[in-house]
């Protein structure tokens, strides 16, 4: 049975992170829990902190894509960095699987006649941003006419891709090979965007 959000997909249009969070949960594609908070909300910051017991944490402002963003932050030193942050989400750091699990990590775009667009990176312990900003693979072929190039992890990012019809989006990911994230899958999806 098809949805009608799959069917309407080349109308959405995509030009903020909270458009994309949006479409990321109604797609119930994998993902990290966050939440959101603004600057003053110490207390219930500390609530949070209390009920999700992570060894590290990532806070990302909320105003702007690719705004700014601590990636390896203790649970005691969350309180002081939040003051950098009018609006920011709080959720746990993958930097340990960052470290020791990643398999590859950046962005792709698939287009209706089959061209994939990609910048990549398998280089372990550093975050998503930094890959995509500086990729170890560039990537430019059609994946039915082309050869789809040997790099680890590439057909199971672009089968995830299609199986979930995400056509003419750049999605960034992180892929694992350990299961993660509220569906406890190897692929995490950061953001999804038409820009």
């Amino acid at each position: 049975m098809v949805n009608e959000l799959s069917l309407n997909k080349n109308l959405i249009s995509i030009k903020n992170k909270d458009k994309s969070d949006k479409l990321i949960k109604s797609l119930n594609l994998n993902r990290l829990p966050k939440a959101e908070f603004k600057k003053d909300e110490i207390d219930k910051v500390k609530d949070f902190l209390n009920k999700s017991d992570c060894k590290y944490y990532s806070i990302r402002s909320k105003i702007k894509s690719s705004g700014k963003f601590f990636y390896k932050v203790k649970p005691d030193d969350v309180i002081d960095r939040i003051k950098n942050f009018d609006i920011f989400v709080l959720s746990e750091s993958l930097i340990e699987a960052d470290e020791k699990n990643l398999i590859l990590q950046g962005s792709i775009q698939i287009f209706n006649d089959w061209t994939c667009i990609a910048s990549l990176s398998d280089v372990k312990g550093q975050p998503n941003r930094e890959a995509e900003n500086n990729p170890k693979y560039k990537l430019f072929f059609n994946i039915i006419d082309d050869y789809e190039p040997n790099i680890r992890g590439l057909k199971q990012v672009i089968d995830y891709y299609v199986t979930h019809e995400l056509f003419n989006f750049v999605l960034e990911f992180t892929l694992y090979d350990i299961p993660i994230g509220i569906n406890k899958e190897n692929i995490i999806v950061w953001e999804i965007r038409d820009y």
